[in-house]
This record gives C-alpha cells, sequence and structure tokens, in this order.
C-alpha cells in the first residue's frame, strides 16, 4: 500500500464566510436528504412480502403438490385406502380428475411417495394430520402455530415453512425455523416414515436413497428460509446472529442444515451486491467529476448501509470459518494509515499536516510520482493472530528523505550499536502458539475391508510404545504414550 503526504500551505486564508454559511447549507439539505432515503428504504422493505391474496391461499400453496394434501389421506394409507379417496373425490364439486390421477399415482409409486412424505407430517397420527388440513384450508395461522408446537422434527419444519408463507415478516418465526432445522433428525424421520409404510403395506426406503431425498428437501426449506431473511433487516440481523451462535459447528463443517441456508441467502444476495458494487463505483466517479453534489454523497452512504446489511450474514460465515473478512481488512487498513499519518506528523513535529489521499495495491495505478522519479521504500512485514502475512510498502521521493527530522547527516561518525536478536524464548517468539500434534495409531488397511465398514465392526490397534511429537509438519521431540488426571498424556522422551 502506498501513502501520499501533503502540508498544509502557511498562511492559507479562510474561507469565505458567506461561502462557509453555504456549505453548511448543502450539508443540512443533504442529511435531510439522508434522513428521508433511509426512511423510505425501511418503508419500501417493511412492504416486501406483501403480496395480494388472502392467508389461506398462501398457507394451502405451500402444500398445494403435495399427495397426502390433495387426497386427504393420512401417510399410513394403504393402496386401498388411496384409491377409495380418489372414487369419493372424483364426485365433490370442483374436482380436477388430472390432479387426483396424478396424486393417486404419486402415492402408488414407492420411489415418488417418498417425495410427498417428507413434504408432509412424518409421524404424525391420522387425527392430527386431519386437525391439519382443516387448518391448512381454513387460513388459521393461530391454529397452525399450536399444531406446530405439539409436534417435532420434520412435521414441525414443514407447518413452520408454511406459516412463514402466509407471515414472511415474522422474525420470531424466522428464528425458531433457523433453530429448528438444524435439529432435525434424519434417521428419526426415516424410522416414522418406514413405520408408516409397514403399515400401509408400502415398500421401505433404502438408507441412500432415503438420504439423497432428505438432503434434497433440507435444500428446499433452507431456500424458503433464506429468501425469508434477505427480504427484511431484522430477518438479515437474525441469520446473522444463528451463525455467530453456532460458530463452533460451522468452523467443524458439522451444520448441514445452516451451511444450506447460506448457500442458498448468498445466490439470493449476490446478484443484489453485485448490483450495489456497481451503483457505488457510478457513484464515486461522478462525485469525482463533480464534487460539490450532496445527492452523489448521499447515494453512496444510503448503498453502502444497505451493502452492508446484505453483506452482514456472509461475514458472520466467514468470521466463523476463521476467513479473513473484506470488511475488517478495510478497518485494519484504515487503522494503519492513521497510525502513519500521525507518525509523520509527529515527526515532522506538525499538525495534522499528512492524511490519505489515494489507495491503491499497484505503484503504477497509484501514479503517485513522476515518471523516471527516485523512491525509497520502506518495507513492513504484519503477522496476524491466524498467522497471515501482511506487507505495507511506504514510498518515498529520494529528494524528500533530507527533509525527514532524524535522517540528516550525523554530526559525528558515531557508530551505531549493533542490536542484539532476541533468543527464541524470547519475546517477540516467546508467546508465539505452536501447535502439537502427536500420532498414536498408523495402520495401512485394504480398500476392500474400508469400503465393507458398517457401524459396530471393531477395528484392532497397536500403539506404539514411542510415538513422534510434530509441529509445523517436523518431528520435535519423542514420548511414550501415558495418563494424567484421567486424560490421554505423552511423555516426552527424546526432544531434538
Amino acid at each position: 500500500m502506498f501513502w501520499n503526504r501533503v502540508r498544509n500551505k502557511a498562511g492559507q486564508p479562510a474561507k469565505d464566510a458567506q461561502v462557509a454559511e453555504a456549505e453548511e447549507a448543502a450539508a443540512a439539505v443533504a442529511s435531510q436528504r439522508l434522513g428521508r432515503l433511509v426512511s423510505r428504504q425501511r418503508e419500501e422493505e417493511a412492504g416486501a412480502g406483501d403480496a395480494p391474496g388472502d392467508t389461506a391461499t398462501k398457507i394451502v400453496a405451500q402444500f398445494a403438490a403435495c399427495a397426502f394434501f390433495q387426497l386427504g389421506v393420512p401417510m399410513r394409507a394403504s393402496a386401498d385406502d388411496i384409491h377409495r379417496a380418489v372414487d369419493d373425490l372424483a364426485f365433490a364439486e370442483g374436482a380436477d380428475p388430472q390432479v387426483l390421477s396424478q396424486a393417486q399415482a404419486e402415492l402408488l409409486s414407492p420411489r415418488n411417495r417418498l417425495l410427498h412424505e417428507l413434504a408432509w407430517l412424518p409421524g404424525a397420527d391420522a387425527a392430527f394430520q386431519e386437525r391439519v388440513c382443516k387448518a391448512l384450508k381454513a387460513g388459521d395461522c393461530e391454529a397452525l402455530d399450536s399444531l406446530r408446537f405439539a409436534t417435532s422434527g420434520l412435521a414441525r419444519i414443514n407447518l413452520g415453512c408454511a406459516l412463514l408463507a402466509a407471515q414472511p415478516k415474522d422474525q420470531a418465526l424466522l428464528t425458531k425455523l433457523l433453530t429448528d432445522l438444524p435439529r432435525w433428525q434424519v434417521h428419526e424421520s426415516h424410522a416414522k416414515i418406514d413405520e408408516a409404510r409397514l403399515a400401509a403395506n408400502i415398500r421401505l426406503v433404502e438408507a441412500a436413497q432415503f438420504n439423497e431425498a432428505a438432503a434434497a428437501r433440507r435444500d428446499v426449506i433452507a431456500a424458503q428460509i433464506a429468501e425469508a431473511a434477505a427480504a427484511t433487516r431484522e430477518g438479515r440481523s437474525a441469520l446473522g446472529a444463528m451463525i455467530s451462535s453456532n460458530a463452533e459447528t460451522v468452523r467443524a463443517a458439522a451444520n448441514p442444515a445452516l451451511e444450506a441456508v447460506m448457500a442458498a441467502y448468498a445466490r439470493i444476495v449476490d446478484p443484489r451486491l453485485q448490483n450495489m458494487q456497481a451503483k457505488l463505483a457510478d457513484a464515486v466517479a461522478a462525485i469525482k467529476a463533480e464534487p460539490n453534489q450532496p445527492a452523489r454523497v448521499t447515494t453512496i452512504i444510503t448503498t453502502l448501509d444497505l451493502w452492508c446489511q446484505f453483506r452482514l450474514p456472509l461475514q458472520k460465515l466467514e468470521q466463523a470459518r476463521g476467513l479473513d473478512d473484506p470488511l475488517s481488512a478495510e478497518l485494519f487498513l484504515a487503522r494503519i494509515e492513521e497510525t502513519l499519518a500521525a507518525a509523520l506528523d509527529a515527526a515532522s513535529g506538525a499538525s495534522q499536516t499528512a492524511r490519505l489521499l489515494r489507495r491503491d495495491g499497484s505503484l503504477d495505478r497509484l501514479a503517485a510520482f513522476g515518471a523516471g522519479e527516485a523512491l525509497a521504500a520502506i518495507l513492513f512485514d504484519i503477522c496476524g493472530e491466524n498467522g497471515a502475512m501482511w506487507t505495507i510498502t511506504l514510498a518515498l521521493p529520494a529528494a524528500a528523505l533530507a527533509a525527514l527530522p532524524g535522517l540528516d547527516d550525523r554530526a559525528d561518525d558515531t557508530p551505531v550499536p549493533a542490536r542484539r536478536k532476541p533468543g527464541i524464548a524470547e519475546a517477540p517468539f516467546a508467546d508465539i502458539p505452536l501447535t502439537l500434534r502427536a500420532v498414536l495409531v498408523d495402520m495401512a488397511v485394504p480398500f476392500a475391508r474400508l469400503a465393507g465398514l458398517a457401524p459396530g465392526d471393531v477395528i484392532p490397534v497397536s500403539v506404539a510404545r514411542t510415538v513422534p511429537i510434530a509441529a509445523g509438519g517436523q518431528t520435535i521431540a519423542h514420548g511414550t504414550v501415558g495418563a494424567l488426571d484421567d486424560r490421554v498424556a505423552v511423555q516426552v522422551t527424546k526432544a531434538f
């Protein structure tokens, strides 16, 4: 990074009082305009999702493609039950024979039936399903919420999605779904569906097929949650808070449900973020061309505010994964710039004479100096807490070095005393954290044996008497395995 250093000219006349008043008036107008734009943005955001149609239509649409809801049959319905339901509904007013026939075919196919089972109410009895159908058709959100509270697992999540379709701005409901989805135990849903299939005399579902269908259903739910979260400021904040509270599982890649929500959220907001970045670039270019345009500043501020809102959940995800965050990097660079400016001011004995003009990663693009001008460069290597290295270059014209205090010729030839290099047990090395790794078991297993592993299998292993202890991929010691305070421990026997 490179900085330019400028000084205020001595004796610069003060601005004319009328000009100052005009600038204050323009700033006040810009502030009022900014307030109106922010208020309008929030009003538009609050009105998002208010699509036409009553509550019942929105809720029913959530299950409109579910064959169990279309035929009004429980999940334990056998082939005979399905045929009778189709025959009864065929004479109902407004019945669509094609829809009934398609629903019948879906439930009679063991493979296709699984998709409808996952989209309905696994584990619920016939009476509960009947109450749900009644509440759905009536658009009774209060009754549905009570039924949702009374059940668990995937049935609870599916009912929550139906309520969210009718109440997309209900942040409490969104938070409940964000909490329930990671808690979904897929194997429990598999057991409940198999139980219903046994009662209906329908072929059971193989584990691989079920896991694939369950993952697809999870992605559908995640997409609906992500869309609701992206629609409002509160939703985005709730999603960010959920990621922060589950940072450990996210970092360990042990929360596939939340990962699916974030993947869907990224797909939704990415076009918006790109549009905002383009808008910001246009506004910055316009304000460079015409500096006295307060409206441009207002556009930049409001766009940045929106960009930060949409970026917040993604930023929290990057933090949870331990990745470098662009926003944090910007703040870090700003602090470095302030520190360097203060250091230059202190060195020159002046007050606030150094300020940032431009920033760029390339000296050529920055064009801070004339072509062929001799430069002196000072490199700074900065190590972050996560071990990432930053390199900063401070470039100064060689002719300007003599003007800096402390760089003039010495009055005598007194040699500069050599600095002693710190030892490995001294600062700054002493406090550097290192990860030690001891491999207790390292064995070869045939691929055929690995392919046939199943829960409950026992693999005999033998722990070596002496195990290597490594740091940074290099063996630094050997030790023997033992126990200390009911924990596995390694006693060092040889150090290199």
